[in-house]
């Protein structure tokens, strides 16, 4: 059996939820419909903890933070209009463009439709948590990074669903009850093994650790694939993509708490972190997007990841807030 190394919870999943509540209240308090009552409500939940006076704060930098880009927005917007004298657009004020932005981070970071797929799952995982399960049957499953799964073991059959994210189940063979993990259309069947799928949007991967796995399509028996020890199989809208070899240093090395990047573009590696830290990193310089780095980073550490971008490999780095950090 596999020995899993996995991550609690971090504080900043918590702080994560609590920026989240902060945000929410922001937008609210600027209704014209405020309700007495609601104003009460804000103050009592402001009084509750530091810990809510600090993501209220937070809130506030952030807002204030994108003043200056907000500023260079409407600057943009008042160019533009004065060459277009038909232009009835209005100009809204530096203030106001900034809380839309914040709106569509807030929109864009935690109100994603994962709080659907949470209810509707029997286990999940926040941002940055990783979690291991042990199912009735002995199998393992450990939950990635914002993973949630749905599990039905039956007398002849045992499905898993990944609504999203990524797990490695590490499986206790049994021929007259097959395991399966569906992702979508995509089904990854157990021949005695321990494999990893992971979903996001479109694109579905699964790669072997031991044993063998069949994966397939519902309904698309011209994709499906057998695959071994160190091969993966990458799904793209149900279409079969390509079969690979992996390497299980780099590929699987999530399970003892760190990311291995080997000559990967900045690009992709920001992409990773995101993945795993709560807030966002930009690239605002395109060039730097494909800039190829080398480098192994731990995921309760990638804060030190981020300075070592900057002091390590000479990549400029603006930090607005902690949850909104620029690269380039």
């Amino acid at each position: 059996m596999t020995t899993f190394n996995f991550l609690p919870m971090p504080y900043r999943a918590e702080q994560d939820r609590l920026f989240n509540e902060a945000n929410a209240w922001f937008f609210r308090l600027q209704a014209s419909d405020l309700l007495e009552s609601e104003r009460m409500a804000f103050d009592q939940w402001l009084a509750t903890s530091p810990a809510h006076q600090d993501a209220w704060q937070e809130v506030q930098d952030l807002l204030q933070a994108l003043e200056t880009p907000a500023k260079k927005l409407r600057s943009r917007c008042v160019e533009n209009s004065a060459s277009q004298a038909n232009c009835r657009q209005p100009l809204y004020s530096p203030i106001m463009i900034a809380a839309a932005m914040l709106l569509c981070l807030g929109l864009g970071f935690y109100l994603q439709p994962t709080l659907l797929q949470n209810l509707q799952s029997d286990y999940y995982t926040a941002t940055g948590e990783q979690r291991e399960i042990v199912l009735v049957d002995g199998s393992h499953v450990l939950l990635n990074t914002n993973t949630a799964i749905q599990i039905d073991l039956g007398f002849k059959q045992r499905r898993i669903k990944l609504l999203r994210g990524e797990a490695f189940f590490d499986v206790v063979h049994d021929p007259m009850r097959p395991f399966q993990v569906n992702a979508g259309n995509v089904n990854a069947k157990d021949i005695g093994t321990a494999f990893s799928v992971s979903r996001f949007n479109h694109h579905v991967e699964i790669s072997v650790s031991e044993g063998a796995v069949e994966a397939m399509v519902e309904s698309a028996h011209d994709q499906a694939a057998t695959l071994s020890r160190g091969e993966s199989a990458h799904y793209e809208s149900n279409k079969l993509i390509s079969l690979q070899n992996i390497n299980d240093e780099q590929e699987l090395a999530w399970r003892d708490g760190r990311i291995v990047f080997i000559q990967a573009t900045l690009d992709e590696i920001v992409r990773q972190i995101n993945r795993y830290r709560p807030g966002k990193l930009l690239i605002t310089d395109p060039k730097l997007k494909q800039r190829r780095l080398t480098a192994v980073f731990y995921l309760n550490r990638l804060d030190d990841a981020i300075y070592t971008l900057q002091n390590s490999f000479g990549i400029p780095v603006i930090r607005l807030t902690n949850y909104l950090i620029l690269l380039g």
